[in-house]
């Protein structure tokens, strides 16, 4: 069959070579777009350029939920529904939560002790979680931090949530130092009268967290254990907004498969696709011009991953700052930096994205950028530690 003159077979080679030129054209706008995101986001924060943009993930609807105090002045609310019923909530349409650690997670709060008594004896020199390293190990290099930021904001009678808490080791951490003096002091010197609450994904490490380690007789002397539920960081619509006296969270879990490429093995631990991209941006940006290799979808497929990245700390950032009070601290501890600056670690966001974020309020943090500190983490060296408050 003819159509004007030209075969089947040629109109193939035609549509072929039409559809090579707008990849082409395509390619080359696509990279003066998203290569400024991979330079600034592979860049130092003080010559990262800011960016604006719409996050690509919707933020939780949040019904307002009423702040109530019981008799005893405990902030009072509901945990959500199990993960898994019906009505549940507390599976979030963003979540982009990678299975496998779920599963690692509920198998170490499994092995650990249920007896009070045997977990006192044992807890500070035990290997804990992901940190892989002891209580004693984490709380030296985690009190130099701590001890700046915390004291001035908490006192007896003080509200203290962590987001994603885990089996409440860093709240007991936190505890323990402020009832030292904010470090370097002994029991008794510092601040009790701390009211603690949080939430956890995994079920497992919430149990753990309420009927152990945080429980009466074992949390820090003066202290008491609020409301604890098993919950997702990226939409808490069950606690209520502007509650709590500061706000932290210990890790921010990263979105790991952030192209959908392991849809279909949720528990897949190869990242092999992820570390072609990283070794096809490196080439990219090489200063060696024989080892550099223009590769524009390399490139764009990076500028996707840094984007829904920082859509993922954006919106997990922001259920912390709604509920905290007004000038009150939003603190997130441990920072990863993108998975293609440091392939050791799991993935995460550099510096200049706090400041970004703040400055064009991308996430509705509503933060003061002036405000902004941050600290080297000691105990996983390429990691760090953000302090931020909230406007009044």
């Amino acid at each position: 069959m003819e159509i004007h003159g030209v075969t089947k077979g040629g109109m193939k080679k035609i549509v072929a070579v039409l559809l090579f030129l707008a990849l082409c054209v395509n390619g080359f706008v696509l990279n003066r777009r998203f290569n400024t995101v991979a330079l600034s986001d592979l860049a130092s924060s003080s010559s990262s350029s800011a960016t604006n943009h719409t996050a690509t993930t919707t933020a939780p609807t949040t019904t307002t939920i009423p702040l109530q105090k019981d008799n005893d002045g405990k902030i009072v609310f509901t945990c959500p529904p199990p993960s898994g019923s019906s009505d549940s909530d507390s599976d979030s349409t963003n979540s982009e939560r990678d299975d496998g650690f779920e599963k690692d997670y509920t198998s170490v709060s499994r092995e650990i002790t249920t007896n009070q008594t045997e977990f006192l004896a044992t807890f500070r020199t035990t290997n804990y979680d992901a940190w892989h390293k002891s209580y004693n190990t984490v709380k030296n290099g985690s009190t130099a931090f701590k001890s700046k930021y915390y004291p001035k904001y908490l006192q007896n009678g003080s509200h203290l949530y962590e987001s994603a808490c885990g089996i409440g080791l860093n709240l007991f951490m936190t505890l323990e130092i402020l009832q030292e003096g904010g470090g370097g002091g002994t029991s008794g010197d510092g601040t009790t009268g701390i009211t603690v609450y949080g939430n956890e994904y995994v079920p497992e490490s919430v149990e753990k967290a309420r009927d152990v380690v945080l429980a009466e007789g074992v949390i820090p002397s003066g202290n008491q254990q609020g409301t604890i539920c098993a919950g997702d960081s990226t939409n808490l619509g069950h606690v209520p907004s502007g509650a709590f006296d500061l706000v932290y969270t210990g890790y921010v879990t990263p979105s790991m498969d952030l192209l959908g490429i392991h849809t279909d093995d949720p528990e897949y631990d190869d990242m092999t696709e992820y570390d072609e991209i990283c070794s096809s941006v490196w080439r990219s940006n090489s200063k060696n011009e024989t080892a550099k290799e223009h590769d524009w979808m390399g490139n764009h497929l990076w500028g996707i991953m840094v984007q829904k990245q920082r859509d993922w700390y954006g919106i997990w950032v922001g259920e912390m700052a709604r509920i905290a009070k007004p000038g009150v601290p939003v603190i997130i501890e441990q920072v990863s930096l993108p998975y293609c600056v440091e392939e050791e670690d799991w993935g995460g966001v550099i510096k200049e994205f706090w400041y970004e974020s703040a400055r064009e309020n991308t996430y509705g943090w509503d933060i003061d950028p002036d405000s902004i500190e941050m600290m080297d983490d000691t105990i996983h060296k390429s990691r760090y530690n953000v302090f931020m408050l909230k406007n009044i």
